[in-house]
């Protein structure tokens, strides 16, 4: 399959055949001696005719008819290579050459479930370490064109807004946010469009005027399904918008434009677009501002695919001649660096002295790629360079340290985020706040500063600590002119004090003082938090009129509601209750009772909110609730719901499943699976690590070493087993009779799988 793959690349071709299940995942090679005689080596060729573990391995992943089977394979072949370097007598050249890797990402990609895309961040991972290859931006084009042959916008999408931080951190490039925009242009509505060019600088990929083009002309093909002219005043703010996030004086969006409305006989709108254009970017039309950003496109591409050396070979000859200056320069070859060493390289062959723009550069990229202590190394190489920090330079550090995401508050990062922020306040003091758009920075600190400084004190562990510091900063923001009205800053607030509140009364009457401002999102925080709130040293449990006061009036105020009003609430009762059923001799015997009916309440009103429409992700919130609450009977009616409705997932497959195991419910596991494996429902190894826990729970461990041993990895979209797989059997075996007979069959039916397990469980 892999051979007419490679033709069909080389021929430009854009739809290409989906994997079938009756071909080969890599085509086999002539032998094992001839096939790795590459130079490309980690370390030294294994002797001619000796063929090794990793060698049968590939020669499975070469043969196998199934995709599903490749993780099984893979992940084996990855632990023997791993297991051959811990072992210095043993040396090899990489048993996939660059084509297999290129081969194998693209049967994932084109395959596209969740599984399959996590895979390729694993080959990602290993491409140099294992294989010698290092992962380039090719990669990831090669893997966007296939999932773009699924059909899957916001699967293409994410994984383009996700570059940043994983597989080798490349900022996604111009051509590929085209190609995935134009793929989609006369299938997803205008907003997707709109709201997927908005979101690009998020990953450092700018939109420019070919970007721009592909927005327009998604707004008249909008306009052709509604069959309707569009005003002019609909493109003026659509100018307006793009002015704002860089935009130049483009002639050929300028004639897209009066052509749709000369063409549609519209001569008068067409005369009315082009004044409008012309307003807007009069002074924008020199044609050697035009070169210049020709050139900086070209320069950042050549660096992020060939190479800083030779990108910094054509600034010197050619783009210098142009009339391009070097610091200039400098930015768009640093546009995907972030390391000191690539400044000083720059700043040796084009003779210049780095300033904050390129070490703002350096840190913005690093702060994307997720690593704060990369970024704050950078930080520190400034300040000993004698940079003065504005806000372009520390934005993205604050924003980084103040994050909310992990489950434990980090009080340190805040500390640091504070510190930086003095620093920006010690050489930029208050003045009369400036008007700036999105291309235009502060010199001191501007309200994205503010918010994530005020979302960092909101989080942290020790609210009283940081109450005084929160108050400072309000008032630093008003001596600087920076709205304090915001959603963003209004729901920080309202966590604030929420969290110095003496009952939900006051809490409450927080939320009413401060409440105009808040959107839908801030909501979500604002209850996200009263959730949490607890008084006299008692558990959080949340009453249910208070929580659904402050639901009711964001629908008076016209805000729209969602599921998420309720899975907030349903996850915190699920974490409750597990603390509940762990401390139960310690707990109030009635606090299990009112997490039960506080649950079943909530449940109650979920049914008669004819507002939403529930998902699988609402009913796998209730269905986990009651399960951790211990109610078996109403996770299975909840399980029962979703299941003759249709809306279930894997997700809710474990959930339910679990519930059997801990409910000691054999029948009710087996019609469970029986159902869905009669549907052909796809088992995820999470699924099936499920089962085969539920399994052993149920005293049943002879059917579940069945299950791993013979059935996964074997019978018809079967996953194989994994380390957590034998984990798990070996967990529950260990205190029977039958622990000797489980291992000594594991090791006979899954030896190579065997072999990667720690020692404590052999």
């Amino acid at each position: 399959m892999f051979v007419s793959r490679r033709l069909t690349r080389l021929a430009l071709a854009r739809s290409l055949p989906k994997c079938q299940h009756n071909t080969r995942i890599i085509p086999p090679r002539p032998s094992a001696t001839a096939a790795y005689s590459s130079t490309r080596t980690l370390l030294v060729p294994v002797a001619s005719g000796s063929v090794s573990k990793a060698d049968a391995i590939v020669e499975k992943l070469r043969t196998t008819p199934h995709i599903l089977e490749v993780h099984g394979f893979y992940k084996a072949l990855v632990d023997e290579l791993r297991a051959e370097k811990r072992d210095k007598n043993i040396a090899r050249t990489s048993p996939l050459s660059e084509e297999d890797l290129n081969d194998l990402i693209d049967v994932l990609a084109v395959s596209g479930r969740p599984a399959d895309l996590q895979r390729i961040h694993d080959v990602f991972s290993d491409m140099h370490s294992l294989f010698g290859v290092r992962p380039s931006v090719h990669h990831h084009t090669n893997i966007i064109r296939r999932l773009i042959e699924r059909g899957n916008a916001h699967i293409v999408e994410n994984w383009l807004l996700k570059m940043p931080s994983s597989c080798g951190h490349f900022i996604p490039t111009h051509e590929q946010y085209h190609m995935f925009l134009e793929a989609f242009l006369n299938v997803e509505p205008f907003g997707f469009v709109r709201n997927a060019i908005l979101s690009m600088r998020k990953t450092g990929c700018l939109p420019n005027s070919e970007t721009f083009l592909i927005l327009f002309q998604a707004r008249w093909k909008a306009a052709e399904i509604e069959n309707k002219i569009p005003h002019v005043i609909v493109f003026s703010r659509l100018l307006d918008e793009i002015k704002m996030e860089g935009a130049i004086y483009d002639p050929e969006l300028l004639n897209l434009l009066y052509d749709n409305y000369e063409s549609r006989g519209y001569p008068v709108y067409a005369e009315e677009i082009r004044a409008a254009y012309l307003g807007i970017f009069s002074d924008s039309s020199s044609s050697r501002r035009n070169q210049h950003r020709l050139w900086r496109a070209k320069l950042a591409a050549v660096a992020q695919t060939r190479g800083l050396k030779s990108a910094v070979d054509l600034y010197l000859n050619e783009a210098e001649k142009d009339g391009y200056d070097a610091s200039s320069a400098a930015l768009s070859i640093l546009r995907h660096s972030r390391h000191i060493d690539d400044l000083r390289f720059v700043e040796e062959k084009l003779s210049i002295q780095a300033d904050s723009s390129h070490w703002a550069m350096l840190i913005a990229n690093s702060a994307r790629a997720d690593n704060p202590a990369e970024a704050l190394t950078l930080y520190e190489g400034s300040r000993e360079a004698g940079i003065v920090p504005d806000a372009r330079l520390v934005a993205p550090l604050i924003r980084i340290l103040c994050r909310s995401t992990s489950k434990i508050p980090n009080d340190d990062n805040l500390v640091q985020a504070l510190a930086i922020y003095d620093d920006l306040v010690a050489v930029a003091p208050a003045k009369e706040k400036q008007k700036l758009d999105k291309t235009q920075h502060s010199q001191g600190p501007d309200s994205d500063i503010y918010q994530n400084l005020l979302r960092g004190v909101a989080t942290s562990s020790d609210i009283g600590k940081y109450y005084g510091t929160a108050m400072s900063l309000l008032e630093d923001m008003k001596s600087r002119g920076v709205t304090v009205e915001d959603t963003f800053t209004a729901s920080s607030l309202i966590v604030v004090l929420m969290r110095r509140s003496t009952d939900a009364t006051e809490a409450l009457d927080v939320y009413r003082g401060l409440r105009d401002s808040l959107d839908e999102k801030g909501c979500a925080v604002v209850l996200n938090c009263f959730c949490k709130l607890a008084f006299d040293g008692n558990l959080p449990i949340p009453s249910l009129t208070n929580y659904f006061e402050i639901v009711n009036d964001m629908r008076r105020r016209g805000l729209k509601i969602t599921g998420e009003v309720y899975t907030i609430l349903l996850h915190h009762i699920a974490k409750l209750g597990t603390e509940v059923r762990k401390q139960k001799s310690d707990s109030d015997p009635d606090t299990l009772e009112r997490l039960i009916n506080t649950t079943r309440r909530t449940h109650d009103l979920i049914t008669l909110d004819a507002s939403i429409s529930p998902d699988a992700y609402l009913w796998n919130q209730l269905m986990d609730a009651y399960q951790r609450l211990g109610c078996f009977a109403d996770a299975c009616r909840v399980w029962d719901t979703m299941y003759v409705c249709g809306r279930y997932n894997q997700a809710s497959v474990s959930i339910i499943l679990d519930a059997c195991g801990y409910a000691g419910a054999w029948p009710m596991a087996k019609r469970i699976c029986g159902r869905l494996f009669q549907d052909r429902f796809v088992f995820n190894i999470r699924n099936w690590n499920s089962w085969l826990e539920c399994l052993c729970r149920l005293g049943r461990i002879n059917d579940a070493v069945k299950v791993a041993c013979v059935d996964m990895g074997k019978v018809p979209d079967s996953i194989p087993p994994d380390v957590e797989s034998i984990k798990i059997l070996m967990k529950f075996a260990r205190n029977t009779t039958q622990h000797v007979e489980v291992r000594s069959r594991i090791q006979r039916h899954l030896p190579e799988l065997w072999k990667t397990l720690p020692k404590e469980y052999w």
